[in-house]
């Protein structure tokens, strides 16, 4: 028998203010029933309630919940530690088979990123993984397979940069590529290249974000961005060692203050080398504001804190599917 998605029941133990989580819940498991239990049964002032949403009751009502429903998991909202109340509750109802989450594990499995919005210091300095900061003979490995692909990307693809190359020139004439600083691993500036898909003064009144429908665009500029040819320069940069093949996208110092300022964590995507691909691109695509950028960098933070020669190998295929079928920005 297999339990329809309306029928799923999770048990949410509300201790810190859950709005963030809820909003991120509610995009993925829409149809899903969510149970809350408060510390006195009363929900907070400015949380509501609806159809799939409800209050099951107080944290002391924890075993009668559990086993008047069953529920697919428990998640605890609380950022620090779980209630000192509900630890030898919860360690039994584990004990006999219900999954306990933290927030951020439930992140992690169910929605592939890490919540910046519900991490606590002591969690980023205990928690497992990183390994792409801690490995050397992993980051020597992954060096090794950025250059085997950057020589064979190169190969096959040098027809291609031919024929962008002549499109600008003939769509635009010169320059045929953009330089631009951007911001690489430990913070260190380094230029970038990529194929020019904007008129040269383009920024002439200071750095701005990219458009989705930008009017500084050339002609093909459009296309050159949907199939990601613009960013076949950066093969270059690869083999130089400013970047890797996969990672999070360079972001520009210009933009980089404010964003560390408005975001928590968003220096930590400089911990390791910029990508011309990766998670983020791949599950979230293109996004210029300032709350795209932070929910590109939950994408970021679970790939340098789970790392692997698979999540690589799953990121390249998917950025291949990007590429072919155009459903990149």
């Amino acid at each position: 028998f297999v339990e329809q998605r309306s029928q799923i029941h999770w048990l949410v133990i509300v201790d810190d203010d859950p709005d963030q989580f809820f909003a991120d819940f509610r995009k993925d498991f829409s149809a899903e029933t969510v149970l809350l239990l408060t510390e006195d049964g009363s929900l907070p002032a400015n949380m509501e309630t609806n159809g799939s949403t409800r209050l099951a009751g107080a944290w002391s009502d924890l075993d009668q919940v559990i086993a008047q429903t069953p529920v697919s998991g428990v998640i605890v909202t609380s950022l620090e530690q779980v209630p000192d109340q509900l630890v030898s509750r919860l360690m039994d109802i584990r004990i006999h088979g219900t999954r306990i989450y933290r927030l951020s594990d439930f992140y992690e499995q169910y929605l592939s990123r890490v919540p910046i919005f519900h991490l606590s210091p002591q969690w980023l300095t205990t928690a497992h993984g990183f390994e792409l900061i801690h490995n050397r003979i992993g980051l020597r490995f992954k060096r090794y397979v950025d250059v085997v692909i950057v020589l064979l990307a190169g190969l096959i693809t040098l027809p291609l940069m031919a024929a962008t190359a002549t499109l600008i020139l003939l769509g635009n004439g010169t320059p045929l590529l953009y330089r631009q600083t951007r911001t690489g691993e430990n913070n260190q500036p380094f230029t970038c290249y990529k194929f020019r898909t904007m008129v040269a003064s383009a920024e002439a009144d200071g750095a701005q974000y990219a458009q989705v429908n930008d009017p500084r665009l050339i002609p093909f500029g459009r296309y050159l961005r949907k199939y990601r040819l613009d960013e076949l320069p950066q093969l270059w940069n690869v083999l130089k060692g400013e970047m890797s093949f996969i990672g999070p996208r360079p972001e520009r110092p210009e933009f980089i203050q404010n964003l560390e300022k408005a975001i928590p964590y968003y220096n930590l995507r400089h911990t390791v080398k910029p990508g011309i691909t990766g998670w983020a691109q791949v599950m979230y695509g293109y996004g210029d504001t300032e709350s795209d950028a932070a929910q590109k960098l939950q994408y970021d933070l679970f790939y340098v804190k789970n790392y692997s020669l698979l999540l690589d190998i799953s990121i390249l295929i998917k950025s291949i599917k990007v590429i072919l079928f155009g459903t990149g920005r």
